[in-house]
């Protein structure tokens, strides 16, 4: 039960690295996520700079 357990993990854990890598080899969602983190970026550094004021 267990050693069928472990194999049936790692086929789960590949394909859903396979799914996510899928997902990011697609141009749009990547340029998506880019942008998305640069402008979450700098509202981050913007609050981590207010913070560094603060303290």
């Amino acid at each position: 039960m267990i050693v069928v357990n472990e194999s049936t993990n790692k086929k789960n854990i590949n394909n859903l690295l396979k799914y996510l890598l899928g997902i990011f080899m697609k141009p749009n969602i990547v340029n998506g996520i880019t942008a998305h983190t640069k402008k979450n970026f700098r509202s981050c550094v913007a609050k981590i700079s207010g913070i560094n004021q603060r303290a």
